[in-house]
């Protein structure tokens, strides 16, 4: 069915993104039992179950469970816990055996990009840094003029630095595979493992992958990563819908970690990238920060995202960005200019304080205008195929049309009634400002699926890796720094924003430059 030109589908689309431009994203707090206690008897619901009492050990409680006439979906160790869908009466049950039984609700993982975000033309990650001051990391190769950058003419490249990407998975792009840069690949989701089964149903992690580490082979060196030589291990633990259960991720994830510091030799993983965030599931569980802190001490830098929740304070609250010890990463906007003095951090970047009061985040790169591998035919890549439809029909609607559509989306909940009485031209703006052009370019065969190579987004997803990878290139240049060396050389090395708190910016803008000079002359 079609309602003026637009599919159910792309209805349903137009919807959500209205919804969050106009009302904001969700903000998921922690939700505990108290939460499942206005279901009705006959509601059913998904749940995490854990055993608080001490009589019974893991095995024994899933017996437990089993015995008390619980269907368990998933045995998750790492957590200490199951998941089920279970109704009222099944839940009370289980809290008089010992049982404490938490909401487990499907979640976005992987940051929406932020709407307001893509309003320039595209940069590659390593070109995003082009502001910086004196010789730094990118290389302009669209402008010959400006020159190499500093850190590639020094010669530190990530160069067989490992980079672990904790997300939706990393497809077989050219931009990886013309090199052999896709060493390793593990799937957490559907069992798969082997470079040979490498693929990312969303295309979110292929294009972290890529602010990182991708060669821009199909781009002739454009649209390149902060360290274009360094490998990428891909470790798929979110679906084609950039979500999924939170116990179920959260186990994921940590089992993920486990897999990189049991591995890290073989594939020398020096760096995990995870730009994803993670609702805490339970009060004083934090399984993912924990497994982030045993990867630390195991040897390994971790990188995270802040978040896509700005500007409000308090934003940077899911797992494992509000980690104290991992280095948390939000957004500059820098305007569609290389000057720096226009630059600012961007708004729908995540603030702190964490809810444990912690100053985050750490640091600000770029997260506006990221040009980067692309998944044809993956969840990603429909999406921008839609929305420029959308866009495309928007456009050109007359008044009628639009106060049709408008209707739709009150219908839908995602469109105040004011919003939808506005004057046509005035309507057509909102709805247009919804929904981002994503920009796409090129041609490459990923997967067998020919189509376009790069695509553009916004987002703290694409600043992280962009910082992950200076981190590569510093451990490349002084193999010896570790997360702590790292973390404190490029805290101490940033610009600052004049009159940006600690919570918006951390320690100030990346200066890879200064971060680059201080890991070649850092001693322990």
């Amino acid at each position: 069915m079609k309602v003026n030109n637009l599919s159910s589908e792309q209805m349903s689309l137009l919807g959500k993104l209205v919804k969050r431009k106009t009302q904001g994203p969700e903000d998921f707090r922690v939700r505990d039992s108290v939460s499942l206690s206005s279901m009705r008897n006959n509601q059913e619901e998904k749940v995490f179950i854990r055993y608080e009492g001490k009589k019974l050990d893991f095995e024994q409680a899933g017996q437990s469970l089993q015995k008390l006439g619980v269907n368990i979906e998933g045995s998750l160790k790492s957590l200490g816990g199951f998941s089920a869908t279970l109704d009222q009466e099944t839940i009370a049950k289980l809290e008089k055996n010992g049982f404490t039984v938490f909401a487990n609700p499907h979640v976005q993982v992987v940051p929406d990009p932020p709407p307001e975000a893509m309003e320039g033309n595209p940069y590659s990650p390593s070109f995003a840094l082009a502001g910086d001051s004196g010789n730094v990391i990118k290389m302009n190769t669209a402008a010959p003029a400006i020159g190499a950058s500093g850190a590639n003419n020094m010669g530190y490249t990530g160069k067989g630095v490992g980079i672990a990407i904790i997300d939706t998975g990393v497809a077989p792009h050219p931009d990886l595979m013309s090199s052999g840069k896709l060493v390793a690949f593990k799937d957490f989701v559907n069992n798969k493992e082997g470079v040979s089964n490498a693929y990312d149903d969303n295309g979110h992690g292929t294009h972290v992958a890529g602010d990182a580490a991708g060669s821009g082979y199909v781009s002739n060196g454009l649209f390149k990563g902060t360290a274009p030589d360094a490998n990428i291990i891909g470790l798929k633990v979110i679906d084609s819908t950039g979500g999924g259960n939170v116990a179920q991720v959260a186990d994921r994830i940590v089992n993920a970690i486990e897999w990189v510091i049991k591995h890290k030799d073989e594939f020398n993983i020096r760096v995990i990238n995870m730009s994803l965030g993670l609702p805490h599931i339970m009060p004083n569980l934090e399984p993912v920060s924990e497994a982030s802190n045993k990867a630390i001490d195991a040897g390994l830098t971790v990188v995270v995202a802040a978040g896509n929740s700005g500007p409000d304070a308090g934003t940077i609250n899911t797992e494992p960005g509000d980690n104290p010890n991992v280095i948390t990463v939000g957004a500059s906007d820098d305007h569609n200019t290389l000057e720096r003095d226009d630059d600012n951090v961007a708004g729908f970047s995540s603030r702190g304080p964490t809810p444990k009061g912690i100053t985050k985040p750490d640091i600000i790169a770029p997260g506006t205008e990221i040009m980067s591998m692309n998944v044809p035919g993956s969840e990603l890549d429909k999406q921008a195929s839609q929305m420029a439809q959308i866009r495309d029909v928007i456009s050109k609607a007359g008044p009628e049309q639009l106060k049709q559509i408008a209707g739709m989306l009150v219908n839908q909940g995602s469109l105040p009634q004011d919003v939808a009485g506005l004057p046509p031209e005035q309507l057509r703006k909102v709805l247009l400002g919804a929904v981002p052009p994503i920009p796409t370019t090129g041609t490459a065969q990923v997967g067998g699926k020919s189509g376009p190579a790069y695509i553009g987004i916004p987002g703290t997803s694409m600043a992280s890796p962009i910082v992950a990878g200076v981190v590569a290139d510093m451990i490349e240049a002084n193999p010896k720094l570790s997360h702590y060396d790292i973390k404190e050389i490029l805290t101490s090395t940033t610009d600052k924003f004049t009159g940006v708190d600690a919570n918006t910016q951390g320690a100030g803008y990346i200066n890879v430059a200064k971060a680059m000079s201080k890991a070649l002359e850092f001693k322990k």
